[in-house]
């Protein structure tokens, strides 16, 4: 898993400057292909805001909270439990 303050640029962040993403996140995930991409940062205020993947790789934004549970060796294999989106 990588767990990130911010998002990859261009995978679920903002078009204002202290919500653009950055890009060395997006070559990082490609590169470590992680089980999750997990991050926070852009707030949806309550909109439910589809999940996204970078190569393959799922992209969660857990702001507000997210319980999930990933099962290690099983890359994608990932469930989440309950979830609240927003501030």
């Amino acid at each position: 898993m990588v767990l990130a303050h911010s998002p990859a640029l261009g995978v679920g962040d903002g078009d204002d400057g202290p919500h653009r993403g950055l890009a060395a996140l997006g070559g990082l995930v490609g590169r470590l292909r992680p089980q999750v991409f997990v991050h926070g940062h852009v707030h949806p205020f309550g909109r439910p805001g589809p999940d996204r993947e970078i190569d393959g790789v799922p992209v969660l934004n857990t702001v507000g909270y997210t319980y999930f549970e990933i099962t290690p060796g099983r890359p994608g294999d990932y469930r989440v439990r309950e979830r609240r989106r927003g501030a």
